[in-house]
């Protein structure tokens, strides 16, 4: 997967992150999401691109929607 963007959350137990890409086969737009050390960007952004769980675009529209007045 070619990485477009981390996004990163942290709190009291660790850091959380989201990491956008491209599949370089198919050029799907996907993303993931998992927990990270939180010591090195590049390392944590490589490990939930691979490791994270996948988020779909219905998903995060369910979450918008429930953001709107």
């Amino acid at each position: 997967m070619r990485i477009k963007r981390p996004y990163w959350f942290t709190g009291f137990y660790g850091t959380i992150g989201i990491v956008t890409g491209e599949d370089e086969i198919t050029g799907q737009k996907k993303a993931y999401i998992g927990t990270a050390p939180g010591f090195n960007e590049n390392l944590d952004t490589e490990h939930i691109a691979e490791t994270g769980s996948p988020i779909d675009l219905p998903f995060l529209q369910l979450i918008l929607n429930d953001l709107k007045d």
